[in-house]
């Protein structure tokens, strides 16, 4: 696959062995996108840890487990990850959900604009979104008024 931009930091990586998807990424977002293949990506995940930013993935029909993927796709860029999965690929949405996962509702519809005009191009697909900074909510019970109780401190 061509790589659109230096080796070294990138802010969008796209990741997918369906060169018209990767291109159809690359027009959209601009000059800041390097494309990986999946074999690629395996071979690099570690290198990409230190320098990636955010990463665009499509998922097809593959022989390497789905739950191996997305564990890299979470570990390599904790800053955000968004999937489009195949309707080829038999996947649940729970498997999604236990590497925490969301669900986009429709993004193409909605005109999300985390994903930059990814509705132009998606086919019959599925799309997820991971990001470190939201994989735990913050209860509401875990908070200062139910923990602290400062009329019981006695100095």
């Amino acid at each position: 696959m061509a790589q659109s931009s230096a080796e070294g930091s990138a802010g969008l990586i796209c990741i997918a062995d369906d060169l018209d998807w990767a291109d159809a990424v690359s027009q959209s977002a601009g000059d800041n996108v390097r494309t990986l293949s999946w074999a690629e990506f395996d071979e690099s995940a570690l290198e990409l840890a230190a320098s990636a930013g955010i990463a665009l993935a499509y998922l097809a029909p593959s022989d390497v487990p789905l739950d191996w993927r997305l564990g890299n796709l979470c570990r390599t860029f904790p800053k955000g990850v968004v999937v489009e999965l195949s309707l080829q690929v038999a996947a649940t949405d729970e498997q999604f959900f236990a590497y925490g996962f969301r669900k986009f509702a429709n993004h193409a519809s909605q005109g999300d604009e985390r994903v930059a005009g990814l509705g132009e191009f998606q086919r019959d697909s599925r799309c997820f979104e991971f990001q470190l900074s939201n994989y735990k909510l913050v209860p509401d019970w875990l908070n200062a008024r139910f923990w602290a109780h400062p009329e019981r401190f006695h100095l």
